[in-house]
């Protein structure tokens, strides 16, 4: 009941509310999502300026703004944690009427969001970035497949401007995935079960999925968001809430090692290194025994967990990562987004000024 009466007392977007927020209405904006998307809480700009670089806005929906601390609804979150995902059903961290309403940057809608504006060279290099409290509205809701058939295959009903916008991302994201995979990423290659069902819920069919560019634009687009705003606040010394990946173990290595050496491969056991991961994944790709052996190699990893403490995100081949783009289903990127916040406000101390 407490939380119905808060959800009641939940105002629109006021013109009070949007005072001294970035106003990003009249910059292109789009959000690429599955078909059967219901909620959409992550947009893009992009740009290519005048000297070659790119200018990727990543705008997050202000999930904090509605959800204040030790309120009812912050409360109930917290015991959720996070958004559950099984098959067609959904049991979400938040109710609808912030889901699919005010914290869905619906096309033609004005949202407020966190944005993580960054400027980034040819080579992949963060020149500059900025976090800013924002004002978006999204300008087309765009279908991952109907992305993937224009950039894979140049079908497309879309207009001149929006193409060369795609066709700024699939660059960008090239650059991006080019210079983390020489850092070492790992990239696994399961393929994903697409399930269909009939109105009342029932599986009709299940067939292999396939991830194509669209989905993978999108995932590097988040991956390089949380990698940056993690690096900036590990370099202020403010506290945050980092997620990080370490090291297998040196038994949990030989382990894999005895298994490996049976099917004729060998993963280096000293001062083991994400690229010796992906150097073993690129030598299986294609053959009989990759699926085998990568869920052998994938099982071999530690479990990516939550820290306060900034480290290595092995499998991203990263110093700092952390999960900002999703506070709509996870309780640590809401915690996070709050924090930026203050930090914007200039309501945090920054111990490396302070000192």
């Amino acid at each position: 009941r407490k939380i119905i009466e808060y959800l009641d007392n939940i105002n629109d977007m006021s013109e009070k509310d949007k005072a001294g927020r970035k106003d990003y209405t009249k910059i292109l904006t789009v959000t690429i999502d599955g078909k059967n998307a219901k909620d959409f809480d992550d947009a893009i700009s992009i740009s290519k300026e005048d000297d070659g670089k790119y200018k990727l806005s990543i705008h997050i929906a202000d999930v904090s703004h509605y959800v204040k601390r030790k309120s009812p609804l912050d409360y109930e979150a917290f015991k959720r944690g996070n958004s559950i995902y099984l098959l067609n059903q959904v049991i979400p961290m938040l109710p609808d009427r912030l889901s699919n309403d005010l914290c869905s940057l619906i096309p033609g809608e004005e949202r407020f969001c966190l944005t993580c504006e960054m400027i980034i060279n040819d080579k992949g290099k963060i020149i500059d970035d900025k976090l800013y409290e924002s004002v978006i509205k999204s300008d087309y809701r765009l279908i991952y497949d109907e992305v993937s058939d224009f950039l894979e295959d140049g079908i497309s009903n879309y207009n001149k401007e929006l193409e060369d916008n795609l066709k700024n991302m699939e660059n960008l994201f090239m650059i991006l995935r080019n210079k983390r995979m020489q850092k070492g990423s790992i990239a696994f290659d399961f393929a994903e079960s697409e399930f269909e069902f009939d109105n009342e819920g029932n599986v009709l069919s299940i067939k292999k999925g396939k991830r194509r560019v669209a989905e993978k634009i999108i995932e590097e687009f988040m991956i390089i968001t949380n990698e940056t705003v993690a690096q900036r606040f590990a370099y202020m010394d403010i506290p945050f809430v980092y997620r990080i990946h370490e090291k297998p173990s040196d038994e949990d290595v030989r382990n894999l090692n005895e298994k490996l050496k049976v099917l004729g491969y060998n993963l280096k056991g000293q001062n083991i290194h994400s690229k010796d991961y992906q150097k073993i994944l690129d030598e299986i790709k294609g053959k009989k025994e990759e699926i085998l052996i990568s869920s052998l190699l994938l099982r071999s990893l530690k479990k990516a967990r939550y820290s306060v403490e900034s480290n290595l995100h092995f499998g991203l081949a990263s110093m700092f990562y952390s999960h900002f783009t999703a506070p709509i289903r996870r309780y640590s990127d809401l915690s996070i987004h709050r924090i930026v916040k203050r930090f914007i406000k200039n309501d945090l101390i920054i111990k490396n000024l302070k000192n």
